[in-house]
C-alpha cells in the first residue's frame, strides 16, 4: 500500500471514461487509496476536488481526471519519489489522441521560472497533502491545476518531474478539439 489517496471528480455522462479509469487504477502494481464524486450539481471540479481532499487521512494526494489511464507501474514509479524531500511528484503523460498541438509541452522539464507564462504540469501529481491544505486547496478559478502550482512555487515547494511515460492524457471527449470549425462562409 502506497501512502497517497487519488481524488476524482466527475459527470455522469462520462460513467464509460470513468470505468476504463477505474480498471487501470485496479491493475496497479502499488495501489492508492481512491476517492471520487459525482458532480451532479455542476460545481465543477474544483469545489468537488476540494471536498474530496478534506477527506484524505494519507500523506500524499493527487487528483486525477475520469478520462486519465495509468500505466500498471505509474503509483510505484511516484511512490519511489515519495518522502524524498519533494511537495509535488509527477511523471509524463503520452496524449491520446496523439498529434494534439500542447503534446511535447508535456514531456518537457521546463524551468521552474516559467511556470508563470507556461501550464506544463498536468493536474495528474501527486502533492503532499498539508502542503494541499497550506495552500488552501484549489480556487474556483480557470485552470485551477495551474494556480495551484504557481503558488506552490511561491511559497517555495520543491517539484519533481520524473522524465517517464507512465499514464494517458485523453483528450477524445473534448468538442472544441475533436471536430472541426464551422464554417460560416460557404
Amino acid at each position: 500500500m502506497i501512502d497517497l489517496t487519488v481524488v476524482t471528480a466527475t459527470i455522469a455522462e462520462r460513467r464509460p471514461m470513468l470505468a476504463e479509469l477505474t480498471q487501470s487504477l485496479a491493475l496497479q502494481t502499488v495501489r492508492p487509496k481512491w476517492l471520487v464524486s459525482t458532480d451532479h450539481d455542476r460545481h465543477g471540479p474544483a469545489k468537488i476536488i476540494n471536498t474530496l481532499a478534506a477527506q484524505v487521512d494519507t500523506a500524499w494526494l493527487f487528483r486525477c481526471d475520469d478520462d486519465d489511464l495509468f500505466d500498471r507501474d505509474h503509483f510505484a514509479t511516484i511512490a519511489e519519489y515519495l518522502g524524498a524531500g519533494f511537495d509535488i511528484v509527477y511523471t509524463w503523460p503520452r496524449v491520446d489522441p496523439p498529434g494534439w498541438i500542447g503534446e511535447q509541452g508535456l514531456q518537457v522539464v521546463f524551468p521552474m521560472d516559467r511556470l508563470a507564462d507556461i501550464n506544463w504540469i498536468t493536474s495528474a501529481a501527486a502533492v503532499r497533502t498539508d502542503l494541499w491544505r497550506e495552500l488552501g486547496g484549489y480556487r474556483d478559478v480557470h485552470n485551477e491545476d495551474h494556480d495551484l502550482w504557481q503558488r506552490a512555487h511561491a511559497a517555495g515547494a520543491r517539484f519533481l518531474c520524473v522524465p517517464q511515460v507512465t499514464w494517458t492524457y485523453r483528450l477524445g471527449d473534448w468538442p472544441h478539439l475533436s471536430q472541426p470549425e464551422a464554417d460560416d462562409g460557404e
